[in-house]
Formats: C-alpha cells, sequence, structure tokens
C-alpha cells in the first residue's frame, strides 16, 4: 500500500527517498544526536557497542551503520564540518594571497588586479576541492558491535547483527548479550553496551490515553532490557508519546540515569505527540537482581543467587556486600526420583548441572522442602564446619541432625508459619549493609504446610529478600506519588469490600507513607484530622496521580475515585518513593470468578512499633459504596520504595502444590509487611500426577493450582518445579500413577484463560512461564528408540521400536505395549507415504492461490503421521470414516494423488467425477471426507454395527476435529457404541486449534480422550507416527479382534496452516509458535531422523525416496491439471445418484418437462 499525498508532501519523506534512508525517523535520530552528542564525537571509543530495540524497517540501524562503521556525518554537524573547513582553506588561501601582494609590488596596477582575480578564482576553486574531500573523508570506528532486534523482518545492512526476538522476554537478553560477544559469560564485563536505543510504538488506536499506556508499557519493557546490558554512563533513547504522565516517567528515569530530557526532534510531525527521552549517565541504583542460574538438576533442585546490583557482578564481591544464596532441595544422584514411599520411582534422563557441590560457592543457606527430599550422599558434600544453615520441614531436620554431620545449631526446623506470633515463626537472617552508611538487608524464610496434609508433601516455602543498600533509605529528593489507579489499570486481587488498613513498615519509622489520600470533593471535611497535615501535601485523596505541582485537567476529572475507609497513617517529613504506576482494582461484575482472589483482610494487621513524635498522619473517608478490590499498590507500599531502598524479592517454591486459601496468612501479613507484592517469582509443579484415591489421590496439583497461586499474587515469573520424571520403572502400583504433563506454552495460555485471564492481560499483568527441564510431551516427533545393533541388513526382517514412556496417556485402560515390531522396508514406506501426502497438500495450496481450485480446501500440512499411522496399523478390510480434512486417508485407502487433485480441481476423472471436491472423497472402505461438522460420527458406528452384524471382525475408524468433539451427536454415537459394543475406535484429531481459536477457548475439558466416560480412552503423541501406528494397532486388537468394545483416541497433532486456505492461521497464535513446531516437531523430520540414527539407510539412499515421492506428485499432479472438465449437461447431475444397473425408469421433476429417463439415455 503506497503512501498518502500527505506523505508525499513531507520534506523529510522527500529527502529521506532522496537520500536513500529507510524511513524519514533516521533524520530524527541524527538530530537527537546533534542536540545529545549521542555517538560521542569527541571521545570515539565511548560509542562502539549499540542496540537498536523494535529496529524494522531499520532507519536508525541504518544511520548507526553509516555513521559508527562507515565514519559519515550527516545534519547540521556535517554542515558545520564542512563550514569550518571552508574557513580554514579560505584562510589559508589569503594569507598566500598576501605574500604575494607584498613580493610583487612592483608589477603593474594591471597585471596586480589580473592576478588579484586569478587568485581569487584559485581560492574558491581551492576551497570548493577541499570541502568535497573533507565532506567525503570517511572516520570508521574500530570494533564497532551493533545489534538491531526486531520481531519482524529486516533487510540486512553492513556490520549489524539482526536478532528476531521479543524485547519484552527475558530470554532475549542471553541472546543479545552473546551476540555481541559469542565467548559471553556473566563474569566479564565485556559484554556492556554504551547506547540502546529504541524507536518502537504500538499500533496507534486513535485513543490517546490508551495509546499514551501501551507506549509506556514498552518504554519500560526497553528500559528493562537496557538496565541489564548498559556499562555505567551509558545513555538510552525512546520513544514516548507525551500524555499527563510523562513526568512521572521523567522521574523514574531519573532514579536510573544522571540527566534525562525529554525531545522533539524537528523531523518528527507538530502533530504527532510524541517524543524521545534522552537518558545520559547510566547510574545503576543498589537495587536487586534476583539471579536464577542453572538448576541443578531437571526436576527440583534450584541455586537462587540475589544480588543487590542490576548487572553482572565483579568477582570480589562477596556475599558479605550483599549476595546472598539459597540452595534448595539440592540432588545430584540422578539415578532415581522417589515421591512417596508408596510411589514408584523413575529414571532421571536430564543430567546435573554440576557433579559436586563443591563446583559452586558454597550457599549460605540450604531449604530442604521435606524428608523425602533429603539427599544424603548430596548434603554430606557441604562443609560441616561451613558457613551454609540448614533450614527444613521439621521431619527433615530431625533426620538431617541423626547423621551428625553438621553443627546441631546450624540445622533449623521451621515451625507452621503463624501470623500471631513474632516474625510468625520465619527463619531471618541479616545482611550486613553495603556501606557504613546503609542500611541492612534481610533474608526470611518461613514454612507453611497444607492443613490436610497426611502425606507429608503438600508444603511451600516462601522467602523474601530484603537487599542492603549503600546509602540510608531516606533521601533528601522530592516524593513522586505514581498514579495508583487510571482508565486503563485494574487488576483484581481481593473479592471483598477494602478494610481498614493500619499500614506496617520494616523496622523504623521513617518508611511510613500514607496509604490513600483525601478527594478534593472532600476537602471540606480536612478540619477531621486527627492532626494538621503538611502544606506541601497534595489534597487529593481519590486513587489517582498528585504532584507536588498539579494541574487538574479534565482527563484528571474523568478518572473514577476509589475512596477509601478512615486510615490513621503517619507521614514522614522527607520519604521519596516510587510505587507502582497502577491500581489492581476491578470494576463491579468483572473477576468475580476468579479463583485465585485472596480472602478478606483482616480489620487490622499487626500494627509495627510507634514512630517518631513527629511523624504527622491523616484520614481518608469511605464511600457509600465500597470498592471490592484492595489496591495492589497500597499492599506494596506498605514497605517504602526509594531509590536507596528497593522493593523486596519474594519466592514461594510449592513442587507439590499447596492450596491457595494456605497461603493467605502468609500473604496478607509477611508479604504485605514487605511490600513484597507482585510475587516475583513462583516454583511450582506443571504437570498433574494422580493416584487412586485408596493409595493417595492426587501427588501433584500441576498447573490449575499453580495458575490460581500466579493469579492471585501476579507472579511476575513461574519455573516448573518436580516436573523432570521420564517414566516410572518399577513397583507394583505404577500402572495407577497417571501424569498429565503440561509445557510452558499451554501454561501461558492457561494463564490468559476465560474472561478473568483476558482482563488480567489487558490490564498489564504479564507472568513468564518456564520448564527448566526442556522435555515435550505430547507433540516430540523424535521420542521412539531403537538399537543399532538390533536393526537388521535386510529390508524384510522384523525388529524391535522402543516407544517413549510418553508416546501415551491412558484414561480406565492399560496402556499399549512400548515396543512396536517394524521393518526397514515399513519405515522407509512411511516416509515415502508422508512426503507423499505433505508435497500433495502444498500442490493443493499452491492451486487454490492460482484461484484453479474454488470453494472449501482444508489441508492437512503437519498432521500427515495420523494418516500414515492409521493405514499402516489396518487392514484393507478395516474401514475409516473422517471429516472434511480428508485427502491424505483418501490417498492411503487407495485413491490416486492425480484423482484427487482432479477433484479438487471439479474434473471428470476425479475421484468423485468432480461432483464431491475438497469434503467428499471416497474409495474402498473409506466413507469419505464429510463436511458437515461431527455428522460422520454416528455414521461411523453406524458402520461398526453392520461388521459386527456381519461377524467380519474388522475394525471401523471414525475420526473427528477437537471443534467437533462438543456435538450433541458424538456423544449420542459414544452412547449407542458402548450399548452395543461396537467395533469401533473414534478419534479425535486434536491440532490445538479449531475454526479460528485455541481447542482451550472452546471446550470446557480438552482431554478428549476422557470425553467417552464409560467408554476407556487413549491419548497419542500423533507426531510420532510409530507411536500412531502402535496405538492403532492395539485399539483395533482391542475392538476388533478381543471384542471388548469401543475406545476413545485422542491423536494430539498439529496443523502448520488454517482451518481452511481461506484462514491465515496467524490470528490466533504467533508465527513463532508455528514455526517452532516445524523446526522441532515436525513428523517427517522427527521419521526422517530415526532411520538416519538407526541406520535403517544412508542418507543419500533416503534423498533418493524423497526425490522419488516429490517427483511422483508433481507428475500426478500435472496430468490432473490437464485432465477434462465435465459436459455441462443435465445428464451430468443425475449420474451415479444409483447403483449402476439399479436405476428406475425416471426421475420426476419439478414438471414434467424436468422428468429425466434413465433409459432414454443409455
Amino acid at each position: 500500500m503506497g503512501k498518502s499525498s500527505k506523505d508525499k508532501r513531507d520534506a523529510y519523506y522527500r529527502l529521506a527517498k532522496e537520500q536513500n534512508w529507510r524511513a524519514r525517523s533516521a533524520f530524527k535520530l541524527i538530530q537527537i544526536d546533534e542536540q545529545f552528542d549521542l555517538f560521542s564525537y569527541q571521545d570515539p571509543s565511548k560509542c562502539t557497542r549499540v542496540v537498536d530495540l523494535c529496529a524494522a524497517p531499520g532507519s536508525w540501524s541504518q544511520v548507526l551503520s553509516r555513521v559508527l562503521i562507515k565514519g559519515e556525518s550527516f545534519g547540521r554537524r556535517a554542515w558545520v564540518e564542512k563550514m569550518s573547513k571552508l574557513k580554514q582553506q579560505q584562510q589559508q588561501q589569503q594569507g598566500h594571497l598576501n605574500a604575494l601582494e607584498n613580493g610583487l609590488s612592483q608589477l603593474s596596477v594591471k597585471d596586480e588586479a589580473r592576478n588579484q582575480d586569478e587568485g581569487d578564482e584559485n581560492v574558491e576553486e581551492n576551497a570548493e576541492e577541499s570541502v568535497e574531500d573533507e565532506s567525503t573523508e570517511l572516520r570508521p570506528r574500530a570494533n564497532v558491535k551493533i545489534v538491531a532486534i526486531d520481531l519482524q523482518p529486516m533487510a540486512p545492512l553492513e556490520g549489524i547483527i539482526q536478532l528476531k526476538a521479543d524485547i519484552t522476554h527475558p530470554s532475549t537478553v542471553p541472546l543479545l548479550l552473546r551476540a555481541l560477544d559469542p565467548a559471553f559469560d556473566e563474569t566479564n564485563e565485556q559484554h556492556r553496551v554504551d547506547l540502546v536505543i529504541c524507536d518502537g510504538a504500538p499500533d496507534v488506536t486513535g485513543l490517546h490515553e490508551l495509546d499514551i499506556y501501551i507506549q509506556a508499557q514498552l518504554l519500560h519493557s526497553a528500559l528493562a532490557l537496557a538496565a541489564k546490558v548498559l556499562r555505567p554512563g551509558g545513555k538510552f533513547v525512546a520513544k514516548i508519546f507525551r500524555g499527563k504522565n510523562v513526568d512521572l516517567i521523567y522521574a523514574q528515569l531519573r532514579t536510573v540515569f544522571e540527566r534525562v530530557h525529554v525531545a522533539k526532534p524537528r523531523a518528527s510531525r507538530a502533530s504527532s505527540i510524541e517524543a524521545f527521552v534522552v537518558c545520559e549517565g547510566f547510574t545503576p541504583i543498589p537495587g536487586w537482581t534476583p539471579s536464577i542460574g542453572k538448576s541443578i538438576n531437571g526436576d527440583t533442585s534450584f541455586l537462587l543467587t540475589f544480588s543487590p546490583t542490576p548487572h553482572p557482578l565483579p568477582e570480589d564481591l562477596k556475599p558479605g556486600n550483599g549476595i546472598f544464596t539459597v540452595l534448595i532441595d539440592p540432588c545430584l544422584d540422578t539415578s532415581a526420583v522417589f515421591l512417596a514411599p508408596w510411589l514408584p520411582w523413575s529414571q532421571r534422563v536430564t543430567p546435573s548441572a554440576i557433579q559436586d557441590l563443591s563446583d559452586i560457592e558454597e550457599p549460605d543457606v540450604v531449604v530442604v522442602s521435606q524428608s523425602r527430599h533429603c539427599h544424603k550422599a548430596t548434603l554430606l558434600q557441604l562443609r560441616p564446619g561451613g558457613k551454609t544453615a540448614v533450614v527444613a520441614e521439621p521431619e527433615a531436620a530431625k533426620e538431617i541432625r541423626s547423621w551428625k554431620h553438621f553443627d546441631p545449631n546450624r540445622v533449623h526446623a521451621l515451625a507452621k508459619y503463624n501470623a500471631n506470633t513474632t516474625f510468625g515463626n520465619s527463619f531471618r537472617v541479616r545482611i550486613p549493609p553495603r556501606s557504613a552508611n546503609g542500611d541492612a538487608g534481610e533474608l526470611s524464610i518461613s514454612f507453611i504446610p497444607a492443613k490436610r496434609n497426611v502425606t507429608g508433601i503438600y508444603n511451600a516455602f516462601g522467602i523474601v529478600y530484603l537487599a542492603a543498600t549503600h546509602t540510608k533509605t531516606v533521601a533528601a529528593v522530592p516524593t513522586i506519588d505514581l498514579p495508583k489507579k487510571t482508565k486503563y489499570f485494574h487488576m483484581p486481587i481481593s473479592q471483598e469490600p477494602v478494610v481498614t488498613i493500619s499500614t506496617p513498615v520494616i523496622d523504623s519509622a521513617q518508611f511510613r507513607r500514607p496509604s490513600g489520600e483525601i478527594p478534593r470533593k472532600r476537602a471540606s471535611q480536612a478540619s477531621s484530622l486527627r492532626h494538621r497535615q503538611k502544606p506541601e501535601m497534595p489534597r487529593t485523596g481519590c486513587s489517582r496521580t498528585s504532584f507536588t505541582q498539579c494541574r487538574h485537567s479534565r482527563s484528571h476529572e474523568d478518572m473514577a475515585y476509589v475512596r477509601r475507609p478512615f486510615t490513621s497513617t503517619p507521614v514522614p517529613d522527607k520519604s521519596p518513593r516510587i510505587d507502582l504506576p497502577f491500581d489492581f482494582e476491578a470494576p463491579p461484575g468483572v473477576g468475580k470468578g476468579l479463583k485465585g482472589a485472596p480472602p478478606r483482610l483482616p480489620d487490622s494487621l499487626p500494627r509495627p512499633r510507634t514512630g517518631s513524635p513527629k511523624a504527622r498522619s491523616f484520614q481518608s473517608r469511605k464511600s457509600a459504596v465500597p470498592s471490592h478490590r484492595i489496591s495492589l499498590s497500597s499492599l506494596s507500599s506498605m514497605a517504602a520504595v526509594t531509590p536507596a531502598r528497593p522493593k523486596a524479592v519474594s519466592v514461594i517454591y510449592a513442587p507439590h502444590g499447596v492450596p491457595y486459601s494456605d497461603l493467605v496468612p502468609y500473604v496478607r501479613t509477611h508479604l504485605l509487611q514487605r511490600g513484597a507484592l507482585p510475587l516475583t517469582l513462583l516454583l511450582h509443579s506443571f504437570n498433574q500426577a494422580q493416584l487412586p484415591w485408596y493409595l493417595g489421590g492426587n501427588v501433584m496439583t500441576g498447573a490449575p493450582g499453580g495458575i490460581q497461586i500466579a493469579r492471585s499474587l501476579m507472579a511476575r515469573c513461574w519455573l516448573s518445579a518436580h516436573d523432570e520424571i521420564s517414566g516410572h520403572k518399577c513397583r507394583g502400583n505404577a500402572r495407577q500413577l497417571t501424569v498429565k504433563r503440561t509445557e510452558a506454552e499451554e501454561v501461558r495460555k492457561l494463564l490468559w484463560d476465560g474472561d478473568d485471564g483476558q482482563w488480567l492481560r489487558q490490564s498489564g499483568w504479564v507472568c513468564d512461564a518456564y520448564r527448566l527441564s526442556c522435555r515435550t510431551v505430547t507433540t516430540d516427533a523424535a521420542s521412539s528408540h531403537a538399537e543399532k545393533e538390533d536393526v537388521p541388513a535386510d529390508d524384510e526382517t522384523v525388529f524391535p521400536v522402543k516407544l517413549s514412556d510418553e508416546s501415551f496417556e491412558t484414561y480406565e485402560l492399560d496402556p499399549p505395549p512400548y515396543e512396536l515390531q517394524t521393518t526397514k522396508k515399513e519405515l522407509k514406506q512411511m516416509y515415502y507415504d508422508m512426503v507423499a501426502v505433505r508435497r500433495m497438500e502444498m500442490a493443493a495450496d499452491r492451486l487454490y492461490k492460482e484461484k484453479k481450485i474454488r470453494g472449501f480446501c482444508h489441508l492437512s500440512t503437519g498432521q500427515e503421521a495420523v494418516a500414515v499411522g492409521i493405514e499402516h496399523a489396518l487392514t484393507k478390510e478395516d474401514a475409516v470414516i473422517t471429516a472434511y480434512r480428508c485427502h491424505g486417508f483418501a490417498l492411503m485407502r487407495g485413491g490416486t494423488v492425480k484423482s484427487i487433485i482432479g477433484e479438487l480441481l471439479g474434473r471428470r476423472e476425479g475421484i468423485a467425477y468432480g461432483k464431491g471436491g475438497s469434503m467428499h472423497m471416497f474409495a474402498p472402505n473409506f466413507y469419505g471426507g464429510n463436511g458437515i461438522v461431527g455428522a460422520q460420527v454416528p455414521v461411523g458406528a453406524g458402520i461398526a454395527f453392520a461388521h459386527q452384524y456381519t461377524g467380519s471382525k474388522t475394525a471401523t475408524v471414525v475420526l473427528y476435529g477437537d471443534g467437533a468433539s462438543n456435538q450433541g451427536q458424538v456423544f449420542e454415537a459414544f452412547n449407542m457404541a458402548k450399548l452395543w459394543n461396537l467395533p469401533v475406535l473414534f478419534g479425535c484429531e486434536n491440532n490445538k486449534y479449531g475454526m479460528g481459536t485455541s481447542a482451550a477457548r472452546s471446550s470446557a475439558l480438552t482431554e478428549y480422550y476422557k470425553r467417552g466416560q464409560y467408554i476407556p480412552g487413549l491419548k497419542i503423541n500423533a507426531m510420532d507416527v510409530l507411536a500412531v501406528k502402535a496405538a492403532v494397532q492395539y485399539g483395533r486388537q482391542y475392538t476388533a479382534v478381543e471384542d471388548k468394545g469401543p475406545l476413545v483416541l485422542e491423536y494430539v497433532t498439529y496443523r502448520y496452516g488454517g482451518h481452511s486456505m481461506s484462514d491465515p492461521g496467524t490470528t490466533y497464535r504467533t508465527r513463532e509458535e508455528i514455526q517452532r513446531m516445524r523446526s522441532t516437531n515436525d513428523p517427517i523430520a522427527g521419521l526422517k531422523q530415526k532411520i538416519l540414527d538407526w541406520g535403517v539407510c544412508s542418507e543419500e539412499e533416503l534423498k533418493t525416496i524423497d526425490k522419488k515421492a516429490r517427483e511422483d506428485v508433481d507428475a500426478e499432479v500435472h496430468i490432473a491439471e490437464a485432465m477434462a472438465i465435465p459436459d455441462p449437461t443435465p445428464k451430468i447431475l443425475f449420474e451415479d445418484i444409483y447403483v449402476r444397473g439399479s436405476e428406475p425408469d425416471f426421475i420426476r421433476g419439478r414438471t414434467p418437462d424436468e422428468n429425466y429417463y434413465y433409459k432414454q439415455q443409455q
């Protein structure tokens, strides 16, 4: 789409075209550099490492390349340099002329005049040549490294390293640092960056306040990344939208930069609200950065390193200077994982990150969460006389003391957290201040067991870290109260009305801040204040922005008031505070169903010691209509946050899970008092583990329990714990333990699931979920295994293949055998078949885009393993019926590529004579695709009934999609099949997405293999063709041969394209997700890798098979395109209605003239 005439009239747009800039925004960076010397021309070595965020289309990167790498100059600086050189040359030439005049004074006046004219011309010529030479003089810099980051593609630029990454995602930081330094190491300082620039902006909606807010979030994401890579003294430039909160962002930036300017370059349109913040002199505050390195193992051992600085630490910085390490449940034994004495044990496959605890710094504290996590061999590697303190659950502490290895005084048994006792029975460690003028820090560990904890495995440990500081927490700078509520910032945290909250603080009255303010409308009630308010304090009481110099614009007046009950809170004289820029309050009716909301707060919280008698207090009045949400900013502000005293870091570790209701007393006292909300890190399992009730029932609550905690405490990060279990290996009850595995991507989706989840996300809450043990569960295409020595030399000999323990999940059913018999010939044929199916679907894709295929067209690209695996498990007498995504099944059941493509093209020689199209194809014992959603399921049950009636001992495979699984006829077919014990294999092809939405948003129960209720179910990793074959082979034996009745199968797969060709498939999922699935879980690539790894054939032979499949398909597609189109005669309409030879004499039309006579047409 071309530029509008308005853009073309723009001077900078034309200049950008003339000077070959990618966009007019290049002039903005040039003009900012003119004013603020971003590129450090006086000392070029200070600007050689630059990061360009949101770089596409690359105009700012282009400026960086030409200025830093090529050494060019632009704009006013280039003009000034030219004029300076020109003046210098003129002065030199003038001096030369003066010398000529003195030496040639005897010449005539005429000759002198002529020489003077010639001299002037020479001066001008020489000056112009000199300027030209100087203007083309290049001054490239040495050791320049520039990294451009964007999710959008960008054309290459000379010397620019491009990264396709998300700046809001923490995983981008190590990618960036490794791009700058391939030998990246956390301990060195070589990766520090001189300048970070960001010209990113959201798609403008026209709603200014919303646009300003979204841009502010983007700015904060850029700042968060910059803070991790900038060197001290570095510079930061980012776009900002001017609004009423610009001064607040300005104040936030001043805490980490010496100089902050808001500039609007000349190239920025006057009508635009954009400007740029230019920040110079990066000075990291003594804040905190929890550094979580490698997990000690892939299961539930963690090493947490709490650091008081937001950048990598120098080697000489010792724990006494603020660093504190906590080692959780250490276990270096990879042989087994014990869940409980009565549970099966599991082989761990992920090697430990270290071989011995001596490989890491001696930890300050070791936490042991339960007696079953007392790994003696690992804990005995700690020095008995070392500094490490062991903090453990009471039974675990008793066992550790019995070893007599540690000093008993350094083994602490934690009692249950009790809010009514001093410090809640928490283990507290004082961290020395980082200087004589600083404040001490603190680390506290609390033990929160579940109330109903018969097995002893359901508990949580709460860890809160408050960093030690260099300076006192009260700094003599003006107070800035960030807004607690705007029109677009609302998040829930409590369903109950706000009640009186006394503001607890840490150790000193100087930290106390007001929890609310009096509305201007209630100013007349100011006389009810217990003490006189300070003159400089703003008399505003609504939850909104208040400034020392407040401007009451209309946008301020439109913001809703949230009046709070009378609260007496001490007011310090000078206590700067930077609070959260929003208030988590829900509008009425929204978020009422949020399970994670904590219950009603107590009428009063434990009040701290009385502070200075000079401290003043004030009250705020409760409105007639109480608010049903409590401000998270109020909660977090119960401990002061200042430039010197950062917010506390909070961690909750609950590997097996714990009910959120049992965490509430800890949350509303301990975390609130220390200002430790939102939660920094949640360590909780993703997977659910379940035993029968008589063996203990639930073993791990998994994602559902973690989601409730994450939502309630608005966790910033969630790491999986206790999820690295490969498969249960022994004990008689191993088969009774069912594990539902959930991947990080699914957890992220579940966090935003439903109205509450979407509302939370739109309100600004972000929670990053990661699985430390990178093991896929349901879509791993390379999970099977065969020993090379078992693979025979010839193609016909059978050999065993061991399937992954994660290939199946069962419901009321014993799992299929995990060993499959196959041959080299069959593996090669499977590979050929899958390549052929994909090639055919890609040909259909091309023909559709060329408008040669009309109507509906549903492709199965990515799902080839389902059709191929099923066919290789059945006989030709077995029946298959499916939905409209049927091309692969039609090919496997006996159709040809040319007949299928011919049908799609509507040709006479198509598989249904050009009448059925994409959704209606038939072959022997293939009852076709069916266009009506779910209609094929009861038809398939009828086919199975016919097989049972005739006693043919054949199976019927009935397939439907996850979208059709909610149809009523599906459940009716289930009922009849179970009632009559039919030999039918119902199968849901769960490709994760229905028509335009994810399965999780359309189905209350996405475990489709459990939908049969009274019918056993089997879930299959359908990205592994061998797992599909093994499951269907087992199902055929179960239903058709052994007459045990129907089964419900779930084929977990993934489609790369949209629901149909009219659906792009990228509006409800990201392109990155599709690309990740293609690159890591492709069924064809997975089988290819197996064939090569097992030595089934060489890579050259495999290439020959691949080439033959493609050539065969291409040849038949070419034939199909040349097929004849059906004759446009009435005879075509009446063909194939009856079996040939059984036609009646005629078919009656609407009128006698429309009657069709068969015999007359013969």
